[in-house]
């Protein structure tokens, strides 16, 4: 019994604690070190600070036919950078971190182009 009451906390907190961010979505339209400016749809221009703690991810289409990679060495690999200017992206932050014009953000989501 204890544990499906522990187990209902922590999916109720983890609930509330998701209630409190907001999402933007839009182009990017400048980076600057770690402020992000974002245009959302209707036009809106919205700062974003990255820091340490910022989590990336990329949603991809989903292709039928993979390809098989072998390892690659060292000197084949390239730096990639996984926010650009002119990407398609998702913010999710919490209004209240940050100034008031510049939010901090907890996850970005770049949408494949």
């Amino acid at each position: 019994m204890n544990k499906i009451i522990l187990a209902t906390a922590a999916a109720l907190a983890l609930t509330v604690a998701q209630a409190k961010a907001e999402t933007a979505t839009g182009e990017i339209i400048s980076i600057q070190d770690d402020i992000v400016t974002l245009q959302t749809k209707d036009g809106q221009q919205m700062s974003f600070k990255t820091s340490d703690g910022t989590t990336y991810r990329k949603k991809t289409l989903n292709k039928h036919h993979k390809k098989k990679r072998g390892m690659r060495g060292p000197a084949d690999w390239t730096y990639e950078p996984i926010a650009e200017e002119d990407d398609w992206v998702e913010i999710v932050y919490n209004p209240k971190t940050g100034t008031g014009d510049v939010y901090e953000v907890d996850t970005i989501t770049v949408y494949d182009d």
